[in-house]
């Protein structure tokens, strides 16, 4: 059986919607394998508000140039 491709702002986006139906932090991070401190800070930018002229990532703003 072939291995599953996965795309990690996919596995993000999965993250954030089952934390965002109550799963609890650390049994999630376990599942998906990253640290509780990663899981904290995937939770705080997706809660944080963004400004629209601001750039979504740093290859956002390396396109840019």
């Amino acid at each position: 059986m072939p291995w599953k491709e996965c795309h990690v702002m996919h596995e993000r986006l999965r993250f954030v919607a089952r934390r965002l139906e109550g799963e609890k932090m650390a049994p999630l991070c376990a599942e998906f394998g990253i640290s509780r401190k990663t899981g904290y800070k995937i939770s705080a930018r997706v809660s944080r508000p963004r400004r629209a002229h601001l750039p979504v990532s740093r290859s956002d703003v390396l396109h840019r140039a």
